[in-house]
């Protein structure tokens, strides 16, 4: 396959998904091995490696492979990606500027990009500065909190909504996609609003999985991610007032009344685990025990003794370590 003719081979959906991934700039690393021979850190679900190797001419792939679960073709997004990266590199392929392209590359940004790309061209032209300003400016808090949430269940409908062929190839583009929005939601800084965004999400990511077959584990790997984002927040405060502890805890005790949290129960418990250390003063404190035997009352209604059991300890860890 040439390289320069590269469009023509793949799929078309392969080949939009991929020159997303491009200029989303999703290549976190590329090494040149030597003229003829490329490898690709590409980011996904997971980073992703993908290797290029060129005939003498350096236009003729000889080879190319990535190490993502995508069989359903010869080329995933990933090798297209590296594709769009080398033809420009190379000199071989300019992405041309016009009217319908520049509005097609604006389209795929996310509002915080579009935000970095008005703030670079108000640095550049300090002249357009207030044109800008009192043109388009509407003081709103920043990340739109209504804007992501709608922003994340948007991106699952586009996805699933009403499609026969939904596989683990697709849930791995979905997953990836709203991995992409929980980033964003890191620039909250109100710890209970950061808290209700990120409960929100996994909820909403744990409501596919009832529905889904998650062959390739994208979906255990996003409520993951996000879970480890909360614990994140909390380690770089070390100084949460009490007040805000507790309104967090309730936002928890709030997220967890929804009743897919009682038929994926251990989630709970992963959920409710993650705020175990950061429990010093005492109104919070006693709130995250209440939440505890709440779910332990809801397990022993439904005969679960594993996660009660789970519960339990937690309960007694948060005890004998605080003082009761």
């Amino acid at each position: 396959m040439k390289l320069t003719a590269f469009e023509t081979e793949i799929d078309s959906k392969i080949l939009d998904r991929g020159l997303d991934y491009f200029k989303r700039d999703k290549i976190l690393d590329v090494k040149k091995n030597d003229d003829r021979h490329y490898t690709f850190t590409v980011e996904g679900t997971k980073p992703y490696t993908v290797t290029v190797t060129f005939a003498e001419d350096r236009n003729t792939i000889t080879h190319t492979q990535c190490d993502c679960p995508y069989d359903k073709g010869p080329f995933c997004k990933h090798q297209v990606a590296a594709f769009y990266h080398l033809s420009v590199s190379l000199g071989l392929k300019g992405m041309g500027i016009n009217d319908t392209n520049l509005r097609l590359s604006l389209s795929r940004l996310y509002k915080n990009e579009l935000i970095e790309l008005l703030v670079e061209m108000a640095v550049k032209y300090p002249s357009e500065q207030e044109y800008l300003l009192m043109k388009h400016a509407k003081y709103r808090l920043y990340p739109d909190l209504r804007y992501l949430k709608m922003n994340f269940v948007e991106k699952i409908e586009f996805y699933l909504n009403g499609r026969d062929d939904l596989t683990s190839y697709t849930l791995m583009d979905v997953t990836d996609d709203l991995a992409q929005v929980v980033d964003i939601a890191r620039e909250i800084d109100e710890l209970v609003l950061f808290f209700n965004t990120q409960l929100f999400f996994y909820t909403e990511v744990l409501m596919i999985k009832e529905y889904t077959q998650d062959q390739f584990g994208s979906i255990d790997a996003l409520l993951t991610y996000i879970l480890f984002e909360m614990q994140q927040r909390l380690d770089q405060h070390s100084f949460i007032t009490s007040a805000k502890k507790s309104n967090i805890v309730v936002t928890l005790e709030m997220t967890l009344d929804h009743k897919l949290y009682d038929t994926h129960m251990q989630k709970s418990v992963q959920l409710i685990d993650a705020f175990k250390d950061y429990l010093e003063e005492d109104l919070p404190r006693r709130k995250y025990i209440a939440l505890i035997n709440k779910k332990m009352d809801i397990c022993n209604q439904m005969g679960d003794g594993t996660n009660y059991k789970e519960l339990e300890q937690l309960k007694q860890y948060v005890e004998q370590w605080y003082g009761g």
